[in-house]
């Protein structure tokens, strides 16, 4: 349980005594969240410092993935390359 916690976590020391976790979505942090004091009683007594405190932040990925309609697909495309519309007309293809 303690790997998948701090898997999805990104892990930055800002000050002596402050870790900044960053995680991708609130799942992983209430995850790591669960785990924490466990996890910090561990690291407390390999580094010998028991004023270790962590700060979090939620970071989300901005990219959505989704699925696109044919007239989308075609859309981007053209955005890209607008000949591909010239194309289309001069054919006579329906999307």
């Amino acid at each position: 349980m303690i790997y998948n916690a701090i898997i999805n976590a990104d892990f930055k020391k800002v000050e002596k005594n402050t870790i900044y976790v960053t995680f991708k979505s609130y799942s992983s942090q209430h995850e790591f969240q669960e785990i924490q004091h466990e996890f910090l009683d561990i690291l407390r007594k390999k580094v010998q410092n028991f004023y270790i405190a962590f700060e979090y932040e939620i970071i989300e990925d901005k990219e959505t993935k989704y699925i696109l309609s044919r007239e989308d697909i075609f859309k981007n495309m053209v955005e890209k390359n607008p000949k591909l519309l010239d194309l289309k007309d001069d054919l006579g293809l329906i999307i």
